[in-house]
């Protein structure tokens, strides 16, 4: 049978008819939400027709005239520029004015003899009241120039003015502009909300080129924060935020890479280098026995997957961490939240960039195995420790000859297996195009991407298309509509064995043989041939096309009440993953000195083709209303939100073997017998939640958050669906108190806030339908009829109703500060979090004979505490620009209830220790002669006859015997660092520019196992160099025990002598550029344009020797990270 022909309704199950039911009412509220969208949309659509201009309302009587603005930039989202010293001299105003348009206020209302009020785009300009000048004859002068930070970005919207005249310009979305200015002495004032305003004197020139600092007194800097905006000083949760221009300065492919060491409390570990790998992460460390994994929100949408998105195409991603923060996220939230921001379009003409780089890798760190010579002698050392005689004629044939050995240490025999098998670099290369720009109704960003990754061997390969469409339309002053199209392509190529297995396989090559014959055959090596097995024997390929779309709108309702608007949302998410593996069998050649074929081997079982398409679908939709007005000091915000959201998928998996040759690679070419088809159709996840949210603040100076959520799963049993997670959070701007504002030995204070909050989150990612009966299906045990045991239908695991979510309680108390006008900051954060009732095993402390499988329970608990601090500092010293951030951050668990079966050794007791601990025996030496081992514990460990070179262990119990019950903890680490810093550095000098990231971790163990601690796993098999220093009578203070062919019982076993520390400190990235001369660009019709080289995984500083410090598997049969070296180019034309 084709696999083109399977039936479209394969795998069809009862599941899938309930899941068409559920869709009904689910239909019915997009409905609902449709013609919501038709009726405001129509609605104001009207009142666009009648009314053009923005309108306010004010009554307020002899207020400052601060208040008055900000009372109108509430309503109106207008931003005010102005100079803070003029004004110190306003008086107070009344005013009472109900729906007016903005600009009559201005002009009949706060009419001022002392200032002028401006409308500019989205701003309002604050003069000083004077006569303009206005040039009489033609003698203006055109400046053209660019505005950017202090890390040479553009920033959009920065106002320019000509001081004491009218002529006005704003920068486009790259930070260029042009300005028509009265003469050469003209002074230009540059502003912009968050830094400080700048006055330049044109001096004569026609390009100016101005960088502007941040002005951290200001604190308007706005952060992401679930489902809305913050200004940065009114935030009381613990949040941390990168924007994606940092993200840009790594020359890693994959994103998910790039946050490491950058953010407080985020841990991230790089376990494999392979093509299209990323990292894993956790949010301040371990602190439940199930899935640590945060949630993922990209643009509004909860459950997508950032770590293969171009990084182009991010503006920020902010980290929540604490209740407060995440609690609108409620169950699942428990474990910390990412919210990811995708670019939008500015106002502006359209400004293209292109951005590309190529590069090569290498491995960091991957231990050498023994060269021939290495390898033959230590084995024949081995034989002698284990016996064996080379005089005696009946065992010689197991040693190497003198002429052997001299053979090998010359080179004339041997072969690198390594050097064989994989590549000395391999190629990456990443390419992005963007295009953004608008007017003042439609703005838009679109953005295409693509990534080629090779990997360390030949036919593994990763490539992603990437493409991106943002589109925000103001329908009219009240409604804006916004449509977000993304989508990509990943192809992964691979032979059709792991990673792992190739690894493990070039591990366990003897050197002693060659790879080839003279005439190209592969060499029959008696078990697996690694260069085959990459280049001979098949394929595993596999795509993943994603498509993400969103739209939402904003519609706000003044003609209610000021401030609150309406905004709705609805995404769906598409995923089509197909997956193909080819696989046939391939030979090997004996042959003479002649080079006749004397025989072969084929390994590898018949030729089989395997294909399976899995295809998932999610749909969420919220609607929410929102409201942001202040009275006066008073300053609230709310939010009411009702989401929903459900998730559907469907896989088919085909298999047939016995082909007749691997020429065709598709079904019908396979023989008639040998074949399989499964399918299934799966609900993934259905919620419904009711969220809210409610800010005050009283003059900036004290803030109050309470929010929360009510969720419903379909995980849970009837009656236990519904959860409900609140929080609360406080904190106090000291430094608005007038002790501080007003004293002037602590007027270099700019910011001092502390926050204060506790919440309760949920964690429902645990197996779903855990409360009905399971069954199962034996077919090779049960009655036997016919000579044949029949199919039979036993109990599975025992349900369990009363499954509910697990709960984590979590306080944090956090303090900010900013000193002498932001060239220092810090954060600090100290977090106890209690996750109670964990779903886990509770059947320890019932007897075997039960007999039925017992289903996980909700009583588990676990603690979870630590601190994180970030420290800041930036100057300027003349052209040198420079900026530092610290960070480092502590966590420690601890299991405070767990299921320990009566009797159960003290080592062996969870309760009271953190999870996944070590345990082991205490190393104390080597024997280093044969009386000293049988001198000790009888001549045994283990019941075995010890010999010098084995390890000697401590008798812990004194009971004469070296056994089991000789254990104890040996580290209270499962390889999650306890403690993560990162130190970011930047510097800008004349055109050139500097960033780099140091990176590592502290607190950190792991226990060298498998072949990664004993020689020869198999009589002919090739271990790893650093085993060279063995114990020998003439190398007594080796650091490995005797030479052993297999494994050694008495020192195969987990103690301190295999533990290894893995703190290390790296440099994680680093980037030098150099950006071209405006001037010189400009002839050449581009605006800007900078080269750099960066890297990534550069050095490595580690307690660990012999691996990379972020191994993931302690025998080394690992894909090692990598060192990456790039060259880059920037274009903006």
């Amino acid at each position: 049978m084709d696999f083109k022909t399977f039936p479209k309704r394969a795998g069809r199950c009862l599941c899938l008819e309930q899941i068409e039911k559920r869709h009904k009412p689910y239909a019915k509220v997009l409905l609902i939400l449709k013609l919501v969208v038709l009726v405001i949309f129509a609605d104001s659509l009207k009142a666009n027709t009648m009314e053009n201009l923005q309108r306010v309302t004010l009554s307020e009587k002899n207020a400052p005239l601060e208040k008055i603005m900000d009372a109108i930039k509430k309503q109106t989202g207008y931003n005010f520029l102005y100079n803070s010293d003029l004004l110190k001299q306003a008086k107070p105003i009344s005013i009472e004015v109900r729906n007016a348009k903005l600009e009559e206020v201005f002009q009949k209302n706060l009419n001022n003899e002392l200032f002028t009020f401006e409308l500019q785009d989205k701003a309002i300009l604050i003069d000083p009241k004077i006569e303009s000048k206005i040039s009489t004859t033609e003698s203006f002068v055109q400046i053209t120039g660019a505005v950017t930070d202090s890390t040479r970005e553009g920033l959009p919207g920065v106002i320019i003015r000509e001081k004491n005249t009218k002529n006005v310009a704003v920068t486009d979305k790259d930070g260029r502009f042009s300005i028509r200015v009265n003469d050469n002495a003209a002074v230009l004032v540059f502003s912009s909300i968050g830094f400080v305003t700048q006055e330049v004197v044109v001096a004569g020139k026609e390009i100016l080129n101005v960088v502007l600092k941040m002005n951290s007194t200001s604190l308007n800097q706005v952060v992401v924060v679930g489902y809305g905006t913050q200004r940065k000083a009114n935030v009381t949760g613990a949040v941390s935020s990168i924007s994606g221009n940092e993200l840009l300065q790594s020359a890693s492919p994959n994103i998910s890479n790039d946050l490491v060491g950058r953010l407080p409390g985020l841990i991230a570990v790089n376990a494999s280098g392979a093509p299209g790998y990323g990292s894993s992460y956790t949010i301040r460390g371990t602190s439940t026995l199930n899935s640590n994994t945060p949630l993922i929100v990209i643009d509004g949408i909860v459950g997508r997957d950032f770590s293969q998105l171009d990084p182009n195409e991010i503006a920020s991603i902010t980290v929540l961490k604490d209740a407060s923060a995440a609690a609108v996220y409620g169950a699942r939230a428990a474990n910390g939240v990412f919210l990811i921001t995708t670019k939008h379009g500015q106002i502006g003409k359209p400004v293209i960039t292109y951005s590309g780089d190529f590069g090569f890798q290498t491995p960091t760190l991957y231990p050498k195995l023994m060269n021939a010579y290495q390898y033959a002698s230590t084995r024949n050392t081995a034989l002698i420790n284990q016996g064996y005689d080379p005089a005696n004629p009946a065992q010689a044939g197991l040693f190497y000859s003198d002429q052997q050995l001299a053979d090998f240490n010359t080179g004339k025999i041997g072969t690198d297996w390594y050097d064989v098998t994989f590549k000395k670099n391999s190629a990456v290369s990443h390419h992005n195009l963007t295009v953004s720009g608008g007017s003042k109704t439609v703005r838009y960003f679109a953005s295409l991407g693509f990534l080629d990754q090779d990997g360390m061997y030949d036919n593994i390969n990763f490539k992603r298309y990437n493409f991106r469409s943002n589109v925000d339309a103001e329908i009219n002053k009240n409604l804006t509509v916004s449509l977000l199209l993304d989508g990509r392509q990943e192809e992964n190529n691979a032979p059709p064995f792991t990673a792992t297995n190739i690894f493990a396989i070039v591990q366990a090559q003897s050197p002693a043989i060659p790879a080839f014959h003279p005439d190209g055959k592969p060499y029959n090596t008696q078990g697996s041939h690694p260069y085959e097995m990459i280049h001979s024997a098949g394929y595993n390929d596999g795509t993943n096309n994603v498509f993400n779309g969103t739209l939402s709108f904003t519609q706000n309702l003044p003609f209610i009440t000021p401030g609150l608007a309406l905004k709705g949302n609805i995404g769906i998410s598409k995923s089509f993953i197909d997956t193909k593996t080819f696989s046939y069998p391939y030979t090997m050649y004996n042959e003479d000195a002649s080079g006749n074929i004397t025989g072969t081997k084929t390994v590898g079982s018949a030729t089989s083709l395997n294909q399976t398409d899995t295809h998932n679908q999610s749909i969420t939709s919220n609607l929410s209303f929102n409201y942001d007005h202040s009275f006066g000091p008073h300053n609230l915000k709310a939010l009411l939100l009702y989401e929903q959201s459900q998730g559907t998928g469907f896989n088919i998996s085909g298999t047939k073997a016995n082909f007749l040759t691997n020429i065709k690679d598709d079904f019908f070419a396979s023989g008639p017998t040998n074949q399989s088809l499964t399918g299934s159709a799966v609900l993934l996840d259905t919620r419904r939640s009711v969220v809210g949210r409610l800010n005050y603040d009283f003059n900036g100076k004290y803030l109050i958050e309470a929010s929360g959520r009510y969720d419903g799963s379909y995980i849970f049993a009837p009656g236990h669906q519904w959860g409900f997670f609140p929080s609360v959070s406080a904190g106090w701007n000291i430094a608005q108190e007038s002790f501080i504002k007003d004293n002037t030995f602590l007027s270099f204070i700019d910011y001092l806030k502390l926050r204060v909050s506790n919440g309760l989150l949920g964690n429902d990612n645990v197996g779903a339908f855990q409360y009905v009966d399971q069954y199962t299906i034996r077919t090779s045990s049960g009655p036997v009829f016919g000579g044949a045991p029949a199919s039979s239908v036993y109990y599975g695991v025992y349900p369990n109703e009363n499954i509910t979510w697990e709960r984590a309680n979590i306080t944090d108390i956090g303090l900010d500060g900013s000193f002498w006008k932001g060239k220092f900051g810090f954060e600090l954060d100290y977090f106890y979090k209690r996750t109670s009732d964990i779903l886990w095993q509770q059947d320890l402390s019932v007897p075997a004979t039960f007999g039925r499988a017992l289903p996980d329970v909700n009583y588990a608990i676990m603690d979870n505490k630590g601190f994180e601090i970030a420290l800041t500092h930036q100057n300027q010293k003349g052209k040198f620009r420079y900026n530092i951030r610290a960070m480092a951050s502590y966590s420690v668990n601890k299991i405070i209830q767990i299921d320990d079966a009566e009797g159960t050794p003290d080592y062996l007791v969870q309760t009271g220790k953190p999870y996944g601990y070590m345990v082991g025996y205490d190393a104390i030496g080597l024997f280093q002669s044969t009386e000293e081992a049988q001198s000790w514990m009888g001549g045994k460990e283990f019941g075995l006859n010890a010999h010098a070179g084995d390890i000697k262990y401590t008798d812990l119990n004194s009971d004469g015997i070296i056994d089991s019950k000789d254990q104890h903890v040996l580290s209270y680490n499962n390889g999650t660092p306890k403690m993560i810093f990162g130190l970011n550095l930047g510097a800008n000098w004349h055109n050139f520019n500097l960033n780099v990231l140091l990176q590592g971790t502290a607190k950190s163990t792991f226990m060298i196992s498998g072949q990664g601690r004993y020689m020869y796993r198999q009589s002919n098999n090739n271990t790893f160099s650093y085993l060279l220093d063995a114990w020998t009578p003439d190398n007594k203070d080796a650091e490995y025990p005797e030479a052993w062919i297999g494994s050694n019982p008495i020192n195969d076993q987990n103690s301190n002598w295999w533990l290894r520390g893995r703190a290390y400190a790296r440099l994680k990235s680093a980037e030098l550029g150099y950006t071209f001369n405006d001037t010189w660009l400009h002839t050449k019709g581009i605006n800007r344009m900078k080269i750099y080289l960066s890297g990534f995984n550069l050095l490595t500083i580690s307690q660990l020797k012999i691996f990379d410090p972020e191994i993931s598997d302690s025998a080394g049969q690992y894909y090692p990270q990598q060192r990456i070296f790039n060259v880059g180019l920037n274009l903006t034309l």
